[in-house]
Protein backbone atom coordinates (compact mmCIF):
# COMPACT_ATOMS: atom_id res chain seq x y z
CA UNK A 1 0.00 0.00 0.00
CA UNK A 2 1.25 3.33 -0.77
CA UNK A 3 1.99 6.13 1.96
CA UNK A 4 1.07 9.31 1.14
CA UNK A 5 2.76 12.01 2.59
CA UNK A 6 3.04 15.27 0.40
CA UNK A 7 0.05 17.24 0.33
CA UNK A 8 -0.42 20.54 -0.74
CA UNK A 9 -3.77 22.97 -0.11
CA UNK A 10 -4.30 25.41 -2.76
CA UNK A 11 -5.87 28.71 -2.77
CA UNK A 12 -4.18 30.68 -5.45
CA UNK A 13 -4.88 30.46 -9.09
CA UNK A 14 -1.30 30.16 -9.77
CA UNK A 15 -0.46 27.55 -7.16
CA UNK A 16 -3.99 25.71 -9.12
CA UNK A 17 -2.13 26.41 -12.22
CA UNK A 18 1.13 24.86 -10.96
CA UNK A 19 -0.82 21.50 -9.32
CA UNK A 20 -2.57 21.07 -12.62
CA UNK A 21 0.43 20.84 -14.80
CA UNK A 22 1.88 18.34 -12.08
CA UNK A 23 -1.29 15.83 -12.54
CA UNK A 24 -1.69 16.70 -16.12
CA UNK A 25 0.08 13.56 -16.84
CA UNK A 26 -1.87 10.97 -14.78
CA UNK A 27 -3.65 8.13 -16.50
CA UNK A 28 -5.63 7.94 -13.36
CA UNK A 29 -7.06 10.70 -11.33
CA UNK A 30 -8.78 10.26 -7.92
CA UNK A 31 -11.55 13.04 -7.76
CA UNK A 32 -13.81 14.05 -4.43
CA UNK A 33 -15.46 17.08 -4.28
CA UNK A 34 -17.41 18.80 -0.61
CA UNK A 35 -20.03 21.43 -0.99
CA UNK A 36 -21.72 23.16 2.24
CA UNK A 37 -26.05 22.42 1.44
CA UNK A 38 -26.44 21.60 5.01
CA UNK A 39 -25.37 25.09 5.82
CA UNK A 40 -25.82 27.42 3.22
CA UNK A 41 -29.32 28.22 1.37
CA UNK A 42 -27.91 27.30 -1.49
CA UNK A 43 -25.02 24.65 -2.11
CA UNK A 44 -21.67 25.81 -3.30
CA UNK A 45 -18.58 23.85 -4.47
CA UNK A 46 -15.99 24.46 -1.70
CA UNK A 47 -13.14 21.85 -2.72
CA UNK A 48 -12.12 20.08 -5.08
CA UNK A 49 -9.39 16.82 -4.40
CA UNK A 50 -7.16 15.49 -6.83
CA UNK A 51 -4.86 12.99 -6.44
CA UNK A 52 -2.00 11.59 -8.38
CA UNK A 53 0.57 9.07 -6.80
CA UNK A 54 1.25 10.45 -3.38
CA UNK A 55 0.53 14.26 -4.70
CA UNK A 56 -2.25 14.68 -3.29
CA UNK A 57 -3.92 18.20 -4.00
CA UNK A 58 -7.49 19.88 -2.03
CA UNK A 59 -8.18 22.59 -4.05
CA UNK A 60 -10.03 25.52 -2.45
CA UNK A 61 -12.89 26.34 -4.71
CA UNK A 62 -13.92 29.43 -2.97
CA UNK A 63 -10.60 30.97 -3.60
CA UNK A 64 -9.75 29.25 -7.22
CA UNK A 65 -12.02 29.62 -9.96
CA UNK A 66 -13.02 26.06 -10.56
CA UNK A 67 -12.79 26.88 -13.92
CA UNK A 68 -9.47 26.70 -13.84
CA UNK A 69 -9.73 22.63 -13.06
CA UNK A 70 -11.29 22.11 -16.83
CA UNK A 71 -8.15 20.58 -18.20
CA UNK A 72 -8.35 17.86 -15.72
CA UNK A 73 -12.04 17.39 -14.79
CA UNK A 74 -13.22 17.13 -18.50
CA UNK A 75 -11.12 15.43 -20.26
CA UNK A 76 -11.00 12.34 -20.98
CA UNK A 77 -6.67 11.46 -20.54
CA UNK A 78 -7.03 10.35 -17.24
CA UNK A 79 -9.98 8.66 -16.32
CA UNK A 80 -11.44 10.08 -13.19
CA UNK A 81 -11.91 7.95 -9.86
CA UNK A 82 -14.78 8.88 -8.17
CA UNK A 83 -16.77 7.32 -5.12
CA UNK A 84 -20.75 7.55 -5.82
CA UNK A 85 -20.51 10.17 -8.04
CA UNK A 86 -23.90 11.61 -8.27
CA UNK A 87 -23.08 14.58 -5.94
CA UNK A 88 -20.29 15.21 -7.58
CA UNK A 89 -21.12 15.65 -10.83
CA UNK A 90 -23.74 17.99 -9.64
CA UNK A 91 -21.93 20.72 -7.80
CA UNK A 92 -19.20 20.68 -10.68
CA UNK A 93 -22.42 20.79 -13.15
CA UNK A 94 -23.56 23.78 -11.09
CA UNK A 95 -20.37 25.36 -11.95
CA UNK A 96 -19.83 24.83 -15.28
CA UNK A 97 -17.48 21.84 -15.79
CA UNK A 98 -18.29 18.92 -17.55
CA UNK A 99 -17.26 15.37 -16.78
CA UNK A 100 -14.76 13.23 -18.84
CA UNK A 101 -14.11 9.52 -18.57
CA UNK A 102 -14.70 7.77 -14.84
CA UNK A 103 -14.85 4.96 -12.78
CA UNK A 104 -16.91 5.07 -10.05
CA UNK A 105 -15.98 2.65 -7.10
CA UNK A 106 -19.74 2.75 -5.55
CA UNK A 107 -21.37 1.53 -9.17
CA UNK A 108 -18.14 -1.21 -8.84
CA UNK A 109 -19.05 -2.57 -5.28
CA UNK A 110 -22.81 -2.65 -6.12
CA UNK A 111 -22.04 -4.62 -9.22
CA UNK A 112 -20.20 -6.73 -7.20
CA UNK A 113 -22.70 -7.48 -4.90
CA UNK A 114 -20.87 -5.98 -2.58
CA UNK A 115 -23.73 -5.60 1.17
CA UNK A 116 -22.14 -1.96 2.49
CA UNK A 117 -20.66 -0.03 -0.63
CA UNK A 118 -20.02 3.33 1.64
CA UNK A 119 -16.23 4.45 1.21
CA UNK A 120 -15.37 3.45 4.55
CA UNK A 121 -16.65 0.18 4.38
CA UNK A 122 -15.00 -0.60 1.20
CA UNK A 123 -11.58 0.73 2.11
CA UNK A 124 -11.80 -1.30 5.44
CA UNK A 125 -12.30 -4.70 3.44
CA UNK A 126 -9.88 -4.23 0.78
CA UNK A 127 -7.60 -2.17 2.46
CA UNK A 128 -7.87 -2.92 5.84
CA UNK A 129 -7.68 1.01 6.69
CA UNK A 130 -10.08 3.08 9.01
CA UNK A 131 -11.41 6.00 8.23
CA UNK A 132 -12.62 8.76 10.21
CA UNK A 133 -15.83 10.28 9.38
CA UNK A 134 -16.50 12.64 12.02
CA UNK A 135 -16.41 15.10 9.65
CA UNK A 136 -18.52 14.10 7.37
CA UNK A 137 -20.82 17.02 7.42
CA UNK A 138 -18.60 19.65 8.44
CA UNK A 139 -19.18 23.36 6.73
CA UNK A 140 -17.05 22.80 4.05
CA UNK A 141 -17.21 26.72 3.79
CA UNK A 142 -15.56 27.82 6.66
CA UNK A 143 -12.54 28.91 7.00
CA UNK A 144 -9.50 28.35 7.13
CA UNK A 145 -9.73 24.55 6.91
CA UNK A 146 -7.50 23.25 9.55
CA UNK A 147 -5.49 20.18 9.72
CA UNK A 148 -8.07 17.77 10.97
CA UNK A 149 -10.39 18.80 8.08
CA UNK A 150 -6.92 19.05 6.20
CA UNK A 151 -6.79 14.87 6.37
CA UNK A 152 -10.37 14.27 5.92
CA UNK A 153 -10.55 15.99 2.54
CA UNK A 154 -7.23 13.92 1.20
CA UNK A 155 -8.64 10.60 2.86
CA UNK A 156 -11.09 10.60 0.28
CA UNK A 157 -8.82 10.44 -2.38
CA UNK A 158 -5.56 8.91 -1.80
CA UNK A 159 -7.27 5.34 -1.47
CA UNK A 160 -9.59 5.23 -4.80
CA UNK A 161 -7.33 4.25 -6.90
CA UNK A 162 -5.82 1.35 -4.79
CA UNK A 163 -9.52 0.34 -3.95
CA UNK A 164 -9.93 0.49 -8.11
CA UNK A 165 -7.21 -1.75 -9.39
CA UNK A 166 -8.39 -4.17 -6.38
CA UNK A 167 -12.55 -3.94 -7.59
CA UNK A 168 -11.20 -3.76 -11.22
CA UNK A 169 -9.65 -7.43 -11.07
CA UNK A 170 -13.27 -8.63 -9.55
CA UNK A 171 -15.00 -7.20 -12.41
CA UNK A 172 -12.30 -8.66 -14.90
CA UNK A 173 -13.44 -12.21 -12.84
CA UNK A 174 -16.94 -11.61 -13.19
CA UNK A 175 -16.61 -10.56 -16.73
CA UNK A 176 -18.62 -7.10 -16.04
CA UNK A 177 -16.21 -4.74 -17.48
CA UNK A 178 -19.17 -3.42 -19.88
CA UNK A 179 -22.21 -3.24 -17.48
CA UNK A 180 -19.80 -1.30 -14.50
CA UNK A 181 -18.90 1.26 -17.32
CA UNK A 182 -22.12 1.51 -18.76
CA UNK A 183 -23.78 2.35 -15.29
CA UNK A 184 -20.76 4.66 -14.40
CA UNK A 185 -21.57 6.90 -17.79
CA UNK A 186 -25.24 6.61 -16.80
CA UNK A 187 -24.74 7.70 -13.06
CA UNK A 188 -22.88 10.65 -15.16
CA UNK A 189 -25.68 11.62 -17.61
CA UNK A 190 -28.49 11.25 -15.13
CA UNK A 191 -27.30 13.93 -12.78
CA UNK A 192 -26.47 16.29 -15.74
CA UNK A 193 -30.04 15.57 -16.83
CA UNK A 194 -31.32 16.20 -13.52
CA UNK A 195 -33.42 19.27 -13.95
CA UNK A 196 -33.93 21.44 -10.61
CA UNK A 197 -36.93 21.75 -8.20
CA UNK A 198 -39.00 24.83 -8.91
CA UNK A 199 -42.03 23.94 -7.29
CA UNK A 200 -43.29 26.84 -4.56
CA UNK A 201 -42.26 25.79 -0.86
CA UNK A 202 -45.15 24.35 0.49
CA UNK A 203 -45.48 21.58 -2.17
CA UNK A 204 -42.05 20.63 -1.28
CA UNK A 205 -42.95 19.74 2.18
CA UNK A 206 -43.66 16.19 3.61
CA UNK A 207 -47.52 15.71 4.12
CA UNK A 208 -48.77 18.83 2.24
CA UNK A 209 -51.66 16.99 1.01
CA UNK A 210 -52.76 15.07 3.53
CA UNK A 211 -53.96 18.71 5.02
CA UNK A 212 -57.29 20.12 3.53
CA UNK A 213 -57.37 22.63 1.28
CA UNK A 214 -57.88 25.43 3.87
CA UNK A 215 -55.19 24.44 5.76
CA UNK A 216 -52.93 24.26 2.46
CA UNK A 217 -53.30 27.67 2.29
CA UNK A 218 -52.06 28.57 5.86
CA UNK A 219 -48.55 26.11 5.11
CA UNK A 220 -48.37 28.33 1.64
CA UNK A 221 -47.82 31.41 3.39
CA UNK A 222 -45.68 30.07 6.85
CA UNK A 223 -43.74 28.34 3.93
CA UNK A 224 -43.08 31.14 1.86
CA UNK A 225 -42.00 33.19 5.35
CA UNK A 226 -39.95 30.84 6.17
CA UNK A 227 -38.12 30.23 2.55
CA UNK A 228 -37.58 34.31 2.37
CA UNK A 229 -35.60 34.10 5.90
CA UNK A 230 -33.69 31.08 4.55
CA UNK A 231 -32.36 32.92 1.65
CA UNK A 232 -31.66 36.05 3.56
CA UNK A 233 -30.01 34.13 6.62
CA UNK A 234 -28.10 32.08 3.84
CA UNK A 235 -28.91 28.35 5.77
CA UNK A 236 -31.60 26.14 4.68
CA UNK A 237 -35.23 26.50 5.41
CA UNK A 238 -34.70 23.61 7.87
CA UNK A 239 -32.39 25.47 10.03
CA UNK A 240 -35.00 28.67 10.00
CA UNK A 241 -38.37 27.00 11.31
CA UNK A 242 -38.77 22.74 11.51
CA UNK A 243 -41.22 21.34 9.45
CA UNK A 244 -42.60 20.06 12.80
CA UNK A 245 -43.26 23.56 13.98
CA UNK A 246 -45.23 24.85 10.35
CA UNK A 247 -47.71 21.95 10.94
CA UNK A 248 -48.14 23.31 14.42
CA UNK A 249 -48.59 26.76 13.39
CA UNK A 250 -51.50 25.09 10.71
CA UNK A 251 -53.14 23.26 13.90
CA UNK A 252 -52.85 26.20 16.16
CA UNK A 253 -53.60 29.38 13.88
CA UNK A 254 -52.03 31.26 16.41
CA UNK A 255 -53.25 35.26 16.03
CA UNK A 256 -50.55 36.97 18.24
CA UNK A 257 -46.85 36.09 19.75
CA UNK A 258 -47.99 34.80 23.05
CA UNK A 259 -49.99 31.99 21.17
CA UNK A 260 -47.50 31.34 18.85
CA UNK A 261 -44.92 31.06 21.86
CA UNK A 262 -46.80 28.10 23.03
CA UNK A 263 -45.72 26.21 20.06
CA UNK A 264 -42.76 24.43 21.53
CA UNK A 265 -39.41 25.28 19.59
CA UNK A 266 -40.82 28.33 17.94
CA UNK A 267 -38.82 30.89 20.92
CA UNK A 268 -35.79 29.10 20.21
CA UNK A 269 -32.66 30.45 17.56
CA UNK A 270 -33.75 31.64 14.02
CA UNK A 271 -37.01 30.64 14.35
CA UNK A 272 -37.79 33.54 17.22
CA UNK A 273 -36.43 35.82 14.96
CA UNK A 274 -39.56 35.36 12.12
CA UNK A 275 -42.32 34.78 14.70
CA UNK A 276 -44.15 37.81 14.09
CA UNK A 277 -43.67 37.17 10.18
CA UNK A 278 -45.20 33.40 10.55
CA UNK A 279 -48.14 34.94 13.07
CA UNK A 280 -49.05 37.20 10.17
CA UNK A 281 -48.16 34.85 7.54
CA UNK A 282 -50.93 32.42 9.67
CA UNK A 283 -53.47 35.31 9.29
CA UNK A 284 -53.13 36.11 5.65
CA UNK A 285 -53.78 32.38 4.92
CA UNK A 286 -56.69 32.36 7.18
CA UNK A 287 -58.25 34.47 4.01
CA UNK A 288 -57.81 32.08 1.48
CA UNK A 289 -59.71 28.91 1.15
CA UNK A 290 -56.86 26.69 -1.07
CA UNK A 291 -54.05 27.84 -2.63
CA UNK A 292 -53.66 28.82 -6.11
CA UNK A 293 -54.69 26.05 -8.57
CA UNK A 294 -51.85 26.64 -10.34
CA UNK A 295 -49.25 25.59 -8.17
CA UNK A 296 -51.04 22.05 -7.33
CA UNK A 297 -48.87 19.26 -9.12
CA UNK A 298 -50.79 17.69 -12.17
CA UNK A 299 -51.59 14.40 -11.73
CA UNK A 300 -52.86 13.86 -15.24
CA UNK A 301 -55.38 11.08 -15.86
CA UNK A 302 -54.84 7.38 -14.36
CA UNK A 303 -54.31 4.58 -16.87
CA UNK A 304 -57.01 2.36 -16.86
CA UNK A 305 -57.11 -0.66 -14.34
CA UNK A 306 -55.85 -3.30 -17.59
CA UNK A 307 -53.09 -1.30 -18.06
CA UNK A 308 -51.80 -1.10 -14.03
CA UNK A 309 -52.04 -4.44 -14.04
CA UNK A 310 -50.16 -5.19 -17.15
CA UNK A 311 -47.49 -3.10 -15.53
CA UNK A 312 -47.58 -5.16 -12.21
CA UNK A 313 -47.21 -8.48 -13.65
CA UNK A 314 -44.26 -7.31 -16.33
CA UNK A 315 -42.15 -5.67 -13.23
CA UNK A 316 -43.07 -9.37 -11.14
CA UNK A 317 -41.90 -11.24 -14.45
CA UNK A 318 -38.88 -8.90 -14.90
CA UNK A 319 -37.95 -9.34 -11.71
CA UNK A 320 -37.92 -12.99 -11.39
CA UNK A 321 -35.87 -13.55 -14.81
CA UNK A 322 -33.44 -11.18 -13.87
CA UNK A 323 -32.84 -13.10 -10.78
CA UNK A 324 -32.92 -16.07 -12.38
CA UNK A 325 -30.51 -14.92 -14.59
CA UNK A 326 -27.79 -13.06 -12.60
CA UNK A 327 -27.63 -16.62 -10.80
CA UNK A 328 -27.20 -18.28 -14.00
CA UNK A 329 -23.75 -16.05 -14.44
CA UNK A 330 -23.30 -16.01 -10.95
CA UNK A 331 -23.38 -11.75 -10.56
CA UNK A 332 -25.80 -9.79 -8.75
CA UNK A 333 -28.81 -9.11 -10.12
CA UNK A 334 -28.10 -4.66 -11.44
CA UNK A 335 -25.71 -6.32 -13.55
CA UNK A 336 -28.34 -7.88 -15.81
CA UNK A 337 -30.63 -5.06 -15.67
CA UNK A 338 -30.28 -1.97 -13.51
CA UNK A 339 -33.21 -1.24 -11.61
CA UNK A 340 -33.62 1.76 -13.36
CA UNK A 341 -33.76 0.22 -16.42
CA UNK A 342 -36.24 -2.11 -15.20
CA UNK A 343 -38.34 0.54 -14.23
CA UNK A 344 -38.42 2.56 -17.03
CA UNK A 345 -39.17 -0.85 -19.32
CA UNK A 346 -41.74 -1.02 -16.95
CA UNK A 347 -42.69 2.26 -17.72
CA UNK A 348 -42.72 2.68 -21.45
CA UNK A 349 -43.21 -0.97 -22.22
CA UNK A 350 -41.15 -0.94 -25.62
CA UNK A 351 -42.11 -3.52 -28.32
CA UNK A 352 -38.67 -2.80 -30.13
CA UNK A 353 -35.21 -3.19 -30.02
CA UNK A 354 -35.05 -0.06 -30.91
CA UNK A 355 -37.14 1.36 -28.51
CA UNK A 356 -35.42 -0.90 -25.76
CA UNK A 357 -32.44 1.01 -26.75
CA UNK A 358 -33.65 4.01 -25.95
CA UNK A 359 -34.00 3.16 -22.06
CA UNK A 360 -31.36 4.97 -20.44
CA UNK A 361 -28.33 3.24 -19.15
CA UNK A 362 -29.30 -0.08 -20.62
CA UNK A 363 -26.30 -0.39 -23.29
CA UNK A 364 -26.30 -1.84 -26.90
CA UNK A 365 -24.41 -5.02 -25.11
CA UNK A 366 -27.72 -5.52 -23.16
CA UNK A 367 -30.09 -5.13 -26.01
CA UNK A 368 -28.01 -7.58 -27.94
CA UNK A 369 -27.85 -10.17 -24.86
CA UNK A 370 -31.15 -10.10 -23.53
CA UNK A 371 -33.43 -7.69 -26.22
CA UNK A 372 -35.57 -10.95 -27.36
CA UNK A 373 -35.87 -12.26 -23.65
CA UNK A 374 -37.03 -8.85 -22.47
CA UNK A 375 -39.14 -7.95 -25.17
CA UNK A 376 -41.31 -11.37 -25.01
CA UNK A 377 -41.70 -10.55 -21.17
CA UNK A 378 -43.33 -7.40 -22.11
CA UNK A 379 -45.45 -8.65 -24.83
CA UNK A 380 -46.72 -11.54 -22.38
CA UNK A 381 -47.77 -8.88 -20.08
Amino acid sequence: MLEYRMSSLVDTEASARAAIARLGDARQLPLDVEGDGLFGYRAQLCTVQLCAGDDVVVVDTIAVDPDVLAPLVEGDAAEKIVHDASFDVRLLRDVGLDFGRLFDTSVAARFLGEPATGLASLVKKYLNVNLKKEKQQADWGKRPIDAEGLTYLENDVIYLEELADLLRDEIEDKDIGLEVAEESAWVVSSAYDETPDTRVPWVRIKGAFDLMPPDQAILREVAAVREAAAERMNVPPFKVVRNDILFELVKRKPRDNHQASKIHGITRGRARRVMRELVDAVQRGLDEDAPPAHELPRTGDAPPPEVREAKRKLHRSLSKWRKKEAAARDVDSQVVLPGHCLADVVARMPRSSEDLALTPGIGEFRVERYGEAILRHVAKS
